[in-house]
Order: C-alpha cells, then sequence, then structure tokens
C-alpha cells in the first residue's frame, strides 16, 4: 500500500495543476490518465473496488486496457465459481478495449470449466487484446489440459502470446497468413500439440520475430514459416524431428537455443 500511495504522489507532483485543487477535488477530478496509472499501480481486485468510490472512477475501470487475474486475486478454495463469474462481467461489461490480460488458473477449485474458457477467448479476440498471457491448469487427476480456443489462433491483434499447461490444436488448411497473423512472440511451456493428418499447407506467420518451448510435446507438430524469426528456443525439450522442420527457420535465425535435453534427428526416406 505505501508503495501504491508514493506512486500516487509522484503522479501528483509531476501535474503542477493538483497542487492548487482542495482535498476533496483530488479524489474525484483527478486527470484520466493519473487515474489509469492509479489502477495499474493495483492488482485486479483492488481496481474494481475503486471503481466503486464513484461513477467517474467507476467509468475509468471499464475503460482500464489490463487487467490480471492471477493466484494473487484469485485464492480461495471452493472459490473458482465466483473467481469465472468476476471474470466474465470483467470483459462482458467494459465497452473499452482490453489489451493485456493475464490468468492464472493454478489454485482454482473447482477447477475452470472449458465454456468459460471459450467465452472469454472470444470476448477477448473481438475487444483489440494485444498481450494475452494464460496459465491454465489440468482438469483432472488424469492431466487432461484445456483446448486453446480456435478464435485465439485467428486473433488478428494478438501481438504476444504466452500459453502454460494447454493444447493446441492447428486449423487445417488455413488460409495463408491468417494464423497468429499479427504474433511476433510466441512462448509454449507445457503446450502440447497436435495437427490433422490431412494439414498440407504449411501455415504462414509473417511477423512472428521470437518463438519459444519450454518443456512442450509434439513441437514437431507445429509447422510454420515464419519469414522475420529471429529467435528460436528450446529449453527441457525431448523431441524427435525431421530436419525440414528446422530447415525454414535455419535460413532467417540470429540466435538459436538448445537446452540439455533436445534431440535432433534427420529421418532419412526409405
Amino acid at each position: 500500500m505505501l508503495t501504491t500511495l508514493q506512486a500516487v504522489f509522484d503522479l501528483m507532483d509531476s501535474h503542477p495543476s493538483l497542487r492548487s485543487r482542495t482535498a476533496i477535488d483530488l479524489i474525484s477530478e483527478l486527470p484520466e490518465d493519473v487515474k489509469h496509472k492509479i489502477l495499474e499501480c493495483l492488482d485486479t481486485r483492488e481496481a474494481a473496488k475503486t471503481a466503486l468510490l464513484s461513477t467517474q472512477w467507476n467509468n475509468v475501470w471499464l475503460r482500464h486496457g489490463r487487467l490480471v487475474f492471477d493466484h494473487d486475486v484469485l485464492l480461495g478454495e471452493g472459490e473458482g465459481v465466483r473467481c469465472s463469474k468476476m471474470i466474465t462481467n470483467a470483459l462482458l461489461l467494459r465497452p473499452g478495449p482490453v489489451k493485456k490480460f493475464t490468468l492464472d488458473t493454478a489454485q482454482w477449485e473447482p477447477a475452470l470449466q472449458q465454456s468459460d474458457l471459450d467465452l472469454w477467448c472470444r470476448s477477448l479476440s473481438k475487444n483489440g487484446i494485444e498481450h494475452l498471457n494464460l496459465t491454465i491448469e489440468a482438469h483432472n487427476d488424469i492431466g487432461d489440459k484445456y483446448t486453446l480456443p480456435v478464435c485465439i489462433v485467428f486473433c488478428p491483434t494478438i501481438k504476444q502470446l504466452q500459453l502454460d499447461s494447454i493444447d493446441i490444436c492447428l486449423p487445417v488448411n488455413t488460409r495463408p497468413g491468417s494464423m497468429f497473423s499479427g504474433v511476433t512472440s510466441l512462448e509454449f511451456t507445457y503446450v502440447d500439440f497436435h495437427r490433422d493428418d490431412s494439414l498440407t499447407v504449411i501455415p504462414r506467420i509473417p511477423h512472428l520475430e521470437v518463438l519459444v518451448f519450454w518443456n512442450c510435446d509434439g513441437i514437431d507438430m507445429f509447422v510454420i514459416n515464419a519469414p522475420r524469426l529471429k529467435y528460436l528456443s528450446f529449453i527441457d525439450a525431448q523431441f524427435v524431428a525431421e530436419w525440414e522442420w528446422f530447415e525454414l527457420h535455419f535460413r532467417v535465425i540470429k540466435t538459436l537455443c538448445f537446452g540439455a535435453y533436445t534431440f535432433l534427428v534427420r529421418i532419412m526416406p526409405s
């Protein structure tokens, strides 16, 4: 809280016009950019409570483009349903774009429903999302993972995508340049990749510069053409892939990082 207050004081000092106002005015008539910066100093739950102070703060909250729902916000056994409702309301009731969204369901009980994840991703994909970070805990003891909604794959506004503990099923024969069309950075952690055997067109990701795999399965299924790729990393990844998987990337990348458990095998034609 002291850090938050200090941030507020610093922001007030940077706006000389605030010094001449009364204490009452300072809260209700802060410039909108200052209010946004104050909300950035708070976690999402505190920011939502701040919105209850007045209609002006509520309007700023509804236009605030950064939402974080992690273990610091979504704590409490048996509160999974309440958390889902809170996120649904936060996304569907706001008129402005959500440019940054972070979700970590590691401590949810009961578990997140796939239908809720689908709903949130549809809303984000239509509302200007640019930076998406999803950590989705497996929803049963077997370890079955959630599936990334296909609307995220085709969302044109996403620039940075970080996925943890989720399945990705690559669409079949997508239109060139339509998959992750605006993405510059992809970071996958404990992600399982799947691809239909009928896939014949190699998807082109035109703006991708950074591609990171951390302990992923089925990496060889993630066949793409990334003409601007600069950084390619494999950390704790154990897989066998054909040389052709790397060949396109080797022509353009500037940095290649291999973990200790990465295996590269060229499968020769019989």
